[in-house]
């Protein structure tokens, strides 16, 4: 062992292929030492744009350590993830799926492991309540009271999301019969927590995609008439024809048929330019006459 060299030293590998947007961080100097008093660890940030949560990054003290993590948005856990350690040092752990952040929005991610990897001895001031330690989860001190921070990160992306109809959709219209989109990046991972916005008979509903990435919209009652569903998403829009036939209580199929073109419709059957997509939702109802 070469007794020039102190402890804790650091190799880097650069492997990432992913061009990430802001790395939110509190340990600037990187990795002082591990704490084993400690499992739990958390740091809280507030986003500075409209973007997309996909990376995290911490050390560990040896390979084949079990991990987990949980990551709230304005104090609601979206998102759960959990593997094991491949090395000793620090790691960027890739979400699975990406998650939609609002400019203003105060996210956190909780760690969960076998130590605690912090910074310490700085000459800055740490921020209080923004780095957080806990022995079983449950039970949280502010770090920056010990003039100490956890080594926690997160990475964001730039927002290329967009929103695609759920294709080939057949439902039979009833009070439970829906609308879906699904909202993806430009390489295909899903989006959790992208608000889509649906309009129909002069009412807006706002509706957050699911850990899928999926919107769902719940059509509701209509009376007799056209309608246009307009889906509303960051600067595209998606608008649907419905053709609603009250003339008694039976219900017959109704068919979504997603339409990849350039126009778009602003009402039933009346193309516009500069539009992306558009999408065919007819409902039909039909009932038997009484004779006499």
């Amino acid at each position: 062992m070469d007794t020039n060299l102190s402890y804790p030293f650091i190799a880097c590998i650069f492997n990432n292929t992913i061009n990430y947007h802001v790395n939110y961080q509190t340990d600037l100097n990187g990795l002082y030492y591990f704490d084993n008093n400690y499992k739990y660890y958390s740091n809280e940030f507030i986003s500075k744009y409209d973007e997309l949560i996909g990376a995290v990054g911490t050390y560990f003290n040896d390979s084949g350590i079990d991990y987990s993590f949980d990551v709230y948005v304005n104090g609601e856990k979206i998102y759960s993830q959990s593997g094991i350690s491949e090395f000793a040092g620090y790691r960027t752990i890739v979400l699975n799926d990406y998650l939609y952040v609002n400019s203003g929005d105060k996210f956190k991610v909780v760690f969960s492991s076998n130590t605690l990897p912090y910074e310490a001895g700085s000459r800055r001031h740490y921020v209080p309540e923004m780095s957080f330690v806990s022995v079983d989860g449950e039970s949280w001190s502010d770090f920056s009271l010990e003039n100490k921070t956890v080594c926690l990160k997160v990475y964001t992306l730039a927002d290329d999301s967009i929103m695609v109809p759920v294709s080939n959709v057949s439902a039979v219209y009833e009070p439970q019969s829906s609308f879906s989109v699904k909202v993806v990046t430009s390489d295909g991972r899903c989006v959790i927590g992208a608000l889509v916005e649906f309009t129909i008979d002069d009412k807006t509903y706002h509706v957050k995609t699911n850990d899928e990435g999926i919107a769902i919209f719940k059509i509701p009652m209509l009376n007799p008439g056209n309608y246009t569903l307009t889906l509303s998403y960051k600067n595209q829009t998606i608008n649907v024809c419905v053709l609603s036939v009250n003339e008694g209580n039976e219900s017959q199929n109704m068919t979504n048929e997603s339409v990849n073109s350039n126009p778009k419709l602003e009402s039933c059957g009346n193309p516009i330019l500069m539009v992306i997509l558009s999408a065919l939702l007819i409902v039909a109802f039909r009932c038997k006459r009484k004779h006499f």
